[in-house]
């Protein structure tokens, strides 16, 4: 199995050696940021590492339109996730722990309330899974598990049809 992490992701997964079972490659997606070698429209999952990341894709002029583009992009992949490095509970206390910095808060208009709706609309629109971890590392082994899984299915599904 060979994963695509796309150029675009800063802080990307599997940096570390604990994949041994696949193999990273680095390349442009056309949505999200993991996938699979061949099975772009098969699998796909994008990634956000903050309630910040997450208020700034769901609630900011400035970054909303190219957001529910890549949405509507990732509508057309059988499986695909939103896959977040931080729990759910964080979406109920935001904007503590969001990243932005204290100074910056007061410019925000949108309520943890408000943005667990954003995300609700964004789930039953696009019919898109949010998946939260408890951390970085977390997140890291459940999308590898994710990709494992549909890579699986893939194998197990395209070889009784050979």
């Amino acid at each position: 199995m060979k994963i695509i992490r796309d150029t675009r992701e800063q802080y990307g997964f599997f940096t570390d050696p604990f994949v041994t079972t696949a193999e990273i490659v680095v390349r442009g997606l056309k949505a999200g940021d993991y996938s699979i070698e061949g099975l772009e429209h098969f699998i796909c999952i994008e990634r956000k590492a903050s309630t910040g990341e997450l208020y700034g894709n769901l609630a900011k002029e400035s970054s909303r339109n190219r957001f529910h583009r890549e949405m509507e992009k990732l509508a057309k992949i059988k499986y695909r996730y939103i896959l977040c490095e931080f729990p759910e509970i964080c979406i109920h206390t935001f904007p503590e722990g969001s990243g932005i910095p204290i100074a910056q808060r007061a410019n925000i208009k949108v309520s943890a309330k408000y943005l667990r709706k954003l995300i609700y609309e964004v789930e039953e629109k696009y019919d898109i899974k949010f998946i939260y971890c408890a951390s970085r590392s977390e997140a890291e082994r459940t999308t590898f598990l994710l990709l494992e899984k549909a890579w699986g299915e893939w194998i197990s599904t395209n070889s009784e049809s050979v």
